[in-house]
């Protein structure tokens, strides 16, 4: 039936989403890159290309979860990672044993090409010489990510983010750091969750020039009326660290007119 099709469409296309997104999630743990880091983009390939649709349909989802600015899909696997085929020795011991030396240098002899075609089609049978038959399974994929990516993959896709951070994406990981203080020392001084705030900072000069190219975002986030950047005691103050700067916050309720 169309409305079964439907469904499994749907289906379908949440699975790929949440694929995509857990497999660029752990390539930023790869990277050792918090979540609350905005990065520059995140980079997908898939040999099938009716995925790209369902990606495309969820792209703001994709931009949200994992917190970059753009999403760009590549045709070929070598704009992201150079792959390296090798032989898996222990699989080929086990099943050659005493004639392994023999196998080993037939497979050294085999064309690049051929052999990385074996192992992305996953062929289970190929002649290597009279009385050596060789499958997928005897190799392993080292996947190297190009300069500057991470990468996660399956069968399915490679998922890399592109782990250079600029100076204005430094910036804005601070601000939502700052927020995540904000609030949690807000909830920690007992405010009530709808209370407008006034906030002073001790901030580094990074953290300053963070603030005000991002005062207007930060306000809203933290529900704030006005921000002092001398680090003036106010209500309810703690030293708090942004990266590695040690910084002063402190918050008072405000009280409305």
């Amino acid at each position: 039936s169309e409305s079964g099709s439907i469904n499994m469409n749907l289906i379908q296309e949440v699975d790929t989403l949440i694929e995509v997104i857990s497999l660029g999630r752990a390539a930023r743990n790869k990277a050792n890159i918090k979540i609350r880091q905005p990065l520059k983009e995140v980079v997908i390939y898939s040999q099938d290309i009716s995925y790209k649709e369902y990606l495309m349909n969820n792209e703001n989802d994709i931009l949200e979860e994992l917190n970059v600015k753009n999403v760009r899909f590549v045709n070929k696997a070598e704009e992201v990672v150079s792959t390296n085929i090798k032989p898996d020795f222990q699989a080929l011991g086990q099943k050659f044993n005493k004639n392994m030396k023999e196998v080993l240098s037939e497979i050294k002899q085999l064309d690049k090409a051929i052999l990385k075609d074996i192992v992305r089609t996953r062929k289970t049978k190929y002649q290597i010489s009279e009385d050596i038959e060789i499958d997928y399974s005897d190799f392993m994929i080292e996947e190297i990510p190009n300069e500057g990516f991470e990468v996660s993959s399956n069968n399915s896709f490679i998922v890399a983010i592109n782990g250079n951070i600029d100076d204005s994406l430094k910036k804005e990981g601070m601000i939502r750091d700052l927020i995540r203080h904000v609030q949690n020392f807000r909830k920690e001084s007992g405010l009530d969750i709808s209370d407008r705030i006034s906030i002073s900072i001790s901030p580094s000069e990074d953290l300053e020039l963070a603030v005000k190219n991002h005062k207007k975002y930060f306000m809203n986030e933290v529900l704030g009326v006005n921000i002092r950047l001398d680090g003036q005691d106010l209500d309810f103050n703690k030293n708090i660290q942004i990266g590695s700067q040690k910084i002063k916050l402190g918050l008072s309720k405000e009280i409305e007119e």
